[in-house]
């Protein structure tokens, strides 16, 4: 794929992984939207020309506004990369169930949720990559990092079964899974 004047749209990009990939995507010529919830990381990772839009992706009107924002400004979204996430170190057997919750709140809901906002439009366009950011532990469960693990394993087979499921729309994914 030729990223010269492509959207991409980056979650989790304040920092890390998703402020690499910022980087990358810019200096290839992609146009980007980041979102993440430092504004102040968003604004270093991107540039001036960047859409920034800092929020909470575990907040359904602030993945609806990401998403808005970026059609609004660009009309279309090339590039999903989701990359948003939180690693847990804690047993699963002790861990309270508040934390798990989070935990999946951020790696896998948000991610289906960005998803599910940026399919239609390129469904429609029969155009557009999605990336999804998994883990080594997403393939083989990481012992002290169970939970993390499940809730990586949880992106793997959603990316790829939405692979299966766009297959004839024109839509691809991608697993990434750094480790």
């Amino acid at each position: 794929m030729k990223l010269d004047g492509k959207v991409v749209l980056i979650t989790g990009a304040s920092q890390g992984i998703g402020a690499a990939c910022a980087a990358e995507f810019a200096a290839a010529g992609a146009r980007l939207s980041l979102a993440a919830r430092s504004a102040e990381g968003l604004a270093h990772a991107g540039g001036a020309s960047a859409l920034i839009t800092a929020g909470d992706l575990t907040v359904a009107e602030t993945r609806r506004r990401v998403v808005e924002r970026t059609l609004e400004r660009f009309g279309a979204i090339d590039v999903l990369l989701n990359n948003a996430g939180v690693g847990m170190y804690l047993h699963s057997w002790d861990t309270p169930m508040e934390d798990v919750r989070q935990l999946m709140e951020l790696n896998f809901f948000a991610l289906l949720g960005m998803i599910q906002l940026v399919t239609p439009s390129m469904r429609n366009r029969r155009s557009g990559m999605i990336v999804n950011v998994s883990s080594i532990g997403g393939k083989m469960p990481l012992p002290w990092a169970t939970l993390y693990s499940a809730s990586k394993y949880a992106v793997t087979a959603l990316t790829e079964g939405l692979r299966m499921e766009l297959r004839g729309d024109g839509v691809k994914t991608m697993l990434a899974c750094p480790g």
